[in-house]
């Protein structure tokens, strides 16, 4: 009728709740993607999944290798079945030898690096004694310790 407000205007909205309503639609659309992005790296992770170390080192040779045969086949284009198959096979037998020498080599580099902070905090620790040192004389009589020049030429003498 006249006069009377149809039923759309009497819900007219303020500027805060129009920021909220836009905010949540943006907020939606963010979750969204990130669902679809987590689903797809899902797909990723099933498929590649068994080529981490941890996996190698703790799964049967049997369901590597019909892993590695599900992936070829998958992407047969790119990879050939017997091919990667066998290879995978070849990794996971190494695999414990390759994890020991890696886990040898960090504990090296640990224990080294240890070593050269202990050698830094003796020398923060000794500083009055460390600035008067001659590192050129230092350096020299350690040339001379270590030259390979009387070897040398005693070697070119026999």
């Amino acid at each position: 009728m006249p006069g009377e407000k149809a039923s759309d205007e009497s819900h007219s909205f303020d500027s805060t709740t129009q920021f909220r309503v836009g905010l949540l639609q943006v907020l939606d659309t963010i979750i969204m993607q990130i669902e679809e992005r987590f689903v797809a790296l899902k797909e990723v992770v099933d498929d590649f999944g068994f080529l981490n170390g941890v996996s190698i080192e703790t799964t049967t040779l049997d369901k590597i290798k019909k892993q590695a045969t599900d992936l070829a086949l998958k992407y047969s284009a790119d990879l050939n079945a017997y091919e990667f198959t066998s290879i995978i096979e070849s990794f996971k037998l190494k695999s414990k030898i390759l994890y020991e020498n890696v886990i040898e080599m960090g504990i090296l580099e640990i224990l080294q690096g240890q070593q050269r902070l202990t050698n830094i905090s003796i020398i923060s620790i000794q500083k009055s004694t460390a600035i008067n040192l001659n590192y050129d004389e230092i350096m020299n009589i350690f040339d001379e310790s270590k030259s390979r020049k009387v070897v040398y030429l005693m070697s070119l003498c026999d």
